[in-house]
């Protein structure tokens, strides 16, 4: 007989093939290698698409109070001076009583015109600031020139 062992159904133990303990290990340490970069691609990802998510809204929002300005009486919207406005997440606009659902804020304030040559009865600088109450760190800024038009010209 040689010096071969066998297994008890007749085939030699030295044919068997498997993965050792190591070979396992170090699988498993390249798998949650890749897991661990996939996760912190995602994450990085997430956060790219909220800041252009919170810039197209806040642009969005911008447009609406620079519009709603535009279509106001320039006397009257120089004397107004500042507003609020509440927003939800898509930029639609909430009434004041839903403030603590709002997840955009619109401060705008009329400032004189910086403009040199022109007078500052007729040009007025509109300053709108948007923030997030659940964002405490975002915030962005828009400056529009509004100038007195048409029936409203002295």
């Amino acid at each position: 007989m040689s010096g071969r062992r066998t297994s008890p159904g007749g085939s030699p133990l030295t044919d068997r093939r498997g993965f050792s303990l190591v070979e396992v290990t170090i699988a498993l340490g390249i798998a949650v290698v890749a897991v661990i970069g996939i996760f912190a691609l995602l994450q990085s990802g997430l956060g790219a698409y909220r800041e252009a998510m919170n810039s197209s809204v806040s642009a969005s929002i911008a447009q609406q109070v620079v519009s709603d300005h535009l279509l106001a009486e320039f006397d009257a919207m120089v004397q107004a001076g500042s507003s609020t406005g509440y927003y939800d997440e898509r930029g639609i606009r909430l009434g004041a009583s839903n403030a603590a659902q709002a997840v955009y804020v619109s401060e705008s304030e009329i400032l004189s015109s910086p403009v040199t040559n022109m007078s500052s009865n007729n040009l007025v600088t509109l300053r709108v600031a948007i923030s997030s109450p659940v964002q405490p760190r975002f915030e962005k800024i828009f400056i529009s020139y509004l100038a007195r038009r048409g029936k409203d010209t002295p």
